[in-house]
């Protein structure tokens, strides 16, 4: 049960961003930041292995690495940018705890 819910939390930024890309525009920004969100919680499951002081680790950089993201690719509001980078982050965030707790408890 905890596998399937950490792969939702690491499957659901796709998800958004995937509806973001269909329903209008073609609006590619969120899936970008989604894909650096992960890039960034993988650095760090690989780097420190799942631990609890990681959590803190794998949300600052997701977001960091999501916020760069969606300004490199135009992105004008820096409150939007951090609003959408947190959530994206958290999820993945959410899916890295919920692995490590499967692998430890």
């Amino acid at each position: 049960m905890l596998r399937a819910f950490a792969l939702l939390c690491f499957a659901a930024p796709f998800v958004a961003g995937g509806m973001r890309f269909i329903s209008g525009r073609g609006d590619y920004r969120i899936l970008a930041m989604a894909a650096a969100a992960l890039a960034g919680t993988i650095v760090v499951w690989k780097v420190i292995r799942p631990q609890r002081r990681g959590a803190l680790l794998v949300l600052a950089l997701a977001t960091a690495l999501a916020a760069v993201v969606a300004l490199l690719l135009g992105a004008r509001s820096p409150v939007g940018v951090l609003m959408v980078a947190v959530v994206l982050a958290g999820a993945n965030t959410a899916g890295y705890v919920t692995s490590m707790e499967r692998r430890t408890g």
